[in-house]
């Protein structure tokens, strides 16, 4: 990141950017840890990122209380005045196509408009890329699996179960004995 994102920094209090995967349930828990967090530090200051959609309905309901906490919308990868009627998996695949190049541009904004440096970024766990961002600003990065245990467990066990189950030819998987 250039170093003029780093002006204006008179305030040395953390930072921290929330990148959320904005479908289905992925972006509230994120939501609900950011809120968590700045209860417990109210001088940290978030700065959310998510599509307008996603953050249009978390934060359609909030209130002013939570002042250090603004989200920032991202380019959701749908071209202009394209009237969608298409599937969710297709709005994920354009969302996906503009990351994380969408993330960075709303980092660089949320540092210019708070006059302060991402200090740290947290976001969901399968956003790999938030670790070549943080390693790139020279920042920690918080890989949050929000989702459960049992799903944690299953993606971490994932070749695992491929490999004692196994696959069969037509993409079914095999009965155990």
């Amino acid at each position: 990141m250039d170093e003029t994102f780093h002006a204006g920094n008179s305030n040395n209090a953390p930072h921290i950017a929330s990148l959320s995967f904005p479908f289905a349930s992925h972006p509230m828990p994120l939501f609900m840890l950011a809120c968590r967090l700045l209860i417990a530090a109210p001088d940290v200051m978030f700065s959310f990122f998510g599509t307008a959609t996603s953050n249009g309905q978390i934060f359609k309901n909030i209130n002013k209380c939570l002042e250090n906490l603004k989200a920032y919308d991202v380019d959701d990868g749908i071209p202009k005045n394209n009237v969608f009627t298409s599937t969710i998996q297709e709005q994920m695949e354009l969302f996906m196509a503009v990351t994380p190049w969408n993330f960075k541009k709303g980092i660089e904004v949320a540092m210019l408009e708070r006059r302060r440096k991402i200090t740290c970024l947290m976001s969901d766990a399968f956003y790999w890329f938030c670790g070549d961002i943080a390693v790139e600003i020279g920042i920690p990065w918080i890989a949050a699996s929000l989702a459960g245990d049992c799903s944690l467990t299953t993606h971490v066990y994932t070749n695992l179960i491929h490999s004692t189950i196994g696959v069969g030819p037509n993409g079914n998987y095999n009965q155990l004995d």
